[in-house]
């Protein structure tokens, strides 16, 4: 194996692949990356026990040469010198295996030797056939993921909920987290009817999202009974599934409200990060939301070594009774009002100690669901 790359084009591919590698094992080899060398570019693969990715370096990006190919290969570096090797380098990099043991990284005056590995060293994650298939714009995916992975369980004492659902039900894709104290759903008519669903871990979204950045491209994404693959023209992400049943969202979703206003949500955030200051001081960073009068919403928060916090937001809109006051975790109002983009949110009360809702005010195809506290 011989080729020549660019330097920066290289630094990122390894970078990305390496991150969820793992830094510590009894072999190098399983602590690795495989590069692979052919005529129509590179690939380069790292994973862990859940989740496999595969960056493609073409022989050109645009009108820009950024590869050159000298002879065919594949070997298996240990991924983090290699990554940290690699950013500190020069200019571009002329990689030669010498032989199945041995690999030279030479970029301007800089020569680096390191010890390769077989292919036959490096772990293996074992693929599926995938049964059923759809393709969708990766930044409309990115954005569905962004404004729920969020909300899944942070611990895995019910694993279903440290996952994020990713459900096709006839023609309408819905993605949602719970960690069965608040609930971030996103919906989105699509054009392929069908049904299938998957549990995705929270640790492959985020990754996704990490490796997607804003990028537009389609996504084709296969499932199969294990496994969940997102692949564009240069990343494949390979992430096995949660098995479970999650939680029926539809059943979450609270009705029946009793009042709903509307306000800004911008202007709404702000207030709630002021009043968290206090409100971090306790176990569920509680603050209040009242509403006494049909204009205002004040919102509260209190510490008894501290001190207290009250600021009245005017009510743009509302419907149905006043006089309610609900005690929330402002870190997850406060999330759920970062997740929304639009600029006016309805919110709807069902009652002292009943869930409420938040969703922009012009689309029913984003809502936050958050339980209130109970204080004492």
């Amino acid at each position: 194996m011989e080729f020549i790359v660019n330097h920066d084009v290289f630094a990122k591919a390894v970078y990305e692949v390496s991150r969820m590698v793992p830094t510590k094992s009894h072999h190098a080899a399983l602590s690795g990356i495989m590069i692979k060398a052919e005529a129509e570019g590179l690939e380069i693969i790292g994973c862990n026990s859940e989740l496999m990715v595969k960056k493609k370096i073409p022989i050109q990006e645009g009108n820009s040469s950024v590869l050159q190919v000298l002879r065919n290969g594949k070997s298996v570096l240990f991924s983090k010198y290699v990554s940290e090797v690699v950013k500190k380098l020069p200019e571009d990099i002329h990689f030669t295996l010498k032989d199945n043991h041995s690999i030279t990284i030479q970029s301007g005056e800089v020569i680096f030797n390191m010890n390769a590995y077989e292919e036959i060293e490096f772990p293996q994650f074992e693929a599926s056939d995938s049964n059923f298939s759809i393709k969708m714009n990766g930044k409309s995916l990115l954005e569905m993921f962004v404004q729920t992975a969020f909300a899944a369980a942070k611990t895995n004492s019910r694993p279903v909920l440290s996952g994020v659902l990713m459900e096709l039900n006839e023609s309408v894709l819905t993605v949602g987290a719970t960690n069965s104290n608040r609930l971030a759903v996103r919906k989105m008519p699509f054009d392929k009817v069908g049904q299938r669903s998957a549990i995705i871990p929270v640790s492959a979204v985020n990754e996704f999202i990490k490796l997607m950045g804003t990028d537009s491209e389609d996504v084709l994404i296969h499932f199969s009974d294990r496994q969940i693959v997102f692949q564009n023209q240069y990343i494949s992400l390979t992430t096995r599934l949660i098995e479970g049943k999650y939680p029926e969202i539809r059943g979450l979703i609270p009705s029946g409200a009793i009042m709903e206003i509307t306000m800004d949500r911008e202007r709404l955030r702000q207030g709630v990060d002021r009043a968290a200051v206090l409100a971090n001081e306790s176990k569920n960073h509680t603050i209040s939301l009242s509403v006494k009068e049909g204009s205002l919403l004040k919102i509260t928060s209190h510490s008894n070594e501290i001190g207290k916090i009250e600021e009245s937001q005017q009510i743009l809109s509302h419907k149905g009774e006043i006089g309610i006051s609900v005690s929330v975790d402002s870190q997850y109002l406060s999330d759920a009002l970062k997740a929304i983009k639009e600029d006016h949110v309805m919110i709807s009360f069902g009652g002292v100690m009943k869930p409420i809702l938040i969703r922009p005010t012009d689309t029913e195809n984003q809502m936050h669901i958050i339980s209130p506290v109970r204080v004492k």
